[in-house]
């Protein structure tokens, strides 16, 4: 499966990407789109209500997006996109 670099997906969709070393985050290799729970290290997976946050921090994803009320809870666990509407 191709990778896409997690820069160019924030590029393409909008939203802010939040990281502790953005650069690093940016050259990222997604390889596919999948939920928390079962997330590896080149998964992007999202959190569209809060009520599913108790999931963040076990994640293996390697960036979540997430809307702007979720942004600190998911930033403690890694790279994150942060966008008004994550789904």
């Amino acid at each position: 499966m191709a990778a896409a670099l997690l820069g160019d997906i924030v590029a393409a969709l909008g939203g802010e990407l939040l990281a502790k070393d953005v650069p690093a985050a940016s050259a990222l290799a997604i390889t596919r789109i999948g939920g928390l729970e079962t997330a590896t290290d080149s998964t992007l997976s999202f959190v569209a209500h809060a009520r599913f946050s108790k999931h963040l921090a076990a994640s293996r994803a390697a960036c979540v997006i997430v809307a702007p009320d979720l942004r600190e809870q998911a930033l403690v666990r890694g790279p994150v996109i942060v966008t008004e509407d994550p789904y």
